[in-house]
């Protein structure tokens, strides 16, 4: 039996976390040619962990340290076989630091892997989200929870600075 939890805000720019979500979702794609992907969502404390889990070929634990570099790919045959540059999980990760969160690792090779990552709960401007957005309708049909159309305002009227700017 699954539940619904409403998880809190978080402040974030929108295009910045999909590009994150882009990033892991399609290497667990990229490296699971048969098997699962699960993408979950829940809260920590003050933080919101979003998970990316699969179980593809997975990484040997002597690349554990590395993964994360520039240019950085778990051997020659695998970047022959995948394509990719090693950039993703790079960009992935100084996109979080951004947000004020932080983005980990674990893995076993021919297991498969699972990237989490932290942002902060949105606080302060949470009130004037509320009064933005109004309440969430609630459809019935399946039980989900699903914003109107018109609820999706940007809160923040700022030029563009990179700085996050809507709450998700």
């Amino acid at each position: 039996m699954r539940y619904l939890i409403i998880l809190p805000y978080v402040e974030a720019d929108e295009n910045r976390l999909l590009q994150i979500l882009y990033n892991l979702v399609g290497n667990a794609i990229k490296f699971t040619p048969a098997g699962k992907i699960v993408v979950t969502a829940r809260q920590k404390e003050e933080l919101v962990e979003i998970s990316v889990e699969d179980t593809g070929i997975g990484i040997p634990q002597n690349k554990f340290e590395s993964i994360f570099d520039s240019y950085e790919q778990v051997n020659e045959l695998i970047s022959k076989e995948y394509g990719g540059i090693g950039l993703g999980l790079t960009i992935s990760r100084e996109l979080v630091k951004l947000h004020g969160g932080n983005i980990t690792m674990d893995s076993e090779e021919g297991k498969g892997s699972r990237f989490s990552f932290t942002l902060p709960v949105a606080t302060g401007k949470i009130k004037e989200l509320d009064t933005v957005l109004g309440p969430i309708s609630n459809n019935n049909e399946g039980g989900s929870v699903k914003p109107r159309k018109e609820e999706l305002k940007t809160v923040a009227k700022e030029k563009r600075t990179g700085v996050p700017k809507k709450f998700l």
